[in-house]
């Protein structure tokens, strides 16, 4: 992970995980809102598999280059954080 994304570890809204085991998993999956797609070069595709399983959204920045065919593409950053709030009042 690089440092600007680590930085987000500050929020207590944000959690971030390098490896996690098949248990947890299950259960970040359950209880998330949506799935932040920030990969740059490989995605675990069984992970997105079974959060897309649930119906809830895979969330990404677009960019040049970069496809993810299932994820909600964003035009900026205020534009994804305007979605994630509106999730988040959802609760």
């Amino acid at each position: 992970m690089n440092f600007e994304l680590k930085r987000l570890s500050a929020h207590s809204n944000v959690n971030l995980h390098e490896s996690i085991l098949p248990v947890a998993l299950q259960r970040l999956i359950e209880t998330s809102r949506a799935m932040l797609d920030l990969t740059l070069i490989q995605r675990d595709d069984q992970v997105q598999a079974q959060f897309l399983a649930t119906g809830k959204p895979v969330l990404a920045l677009a960019r040049d280059g970069y496809q993810n065919e299932p994820a909600q593409f964003f035009a900026s950053p205020a534009a994804l954080v305007a979605y994630v709030r509106t999730l988040a009042e959802e609760e």
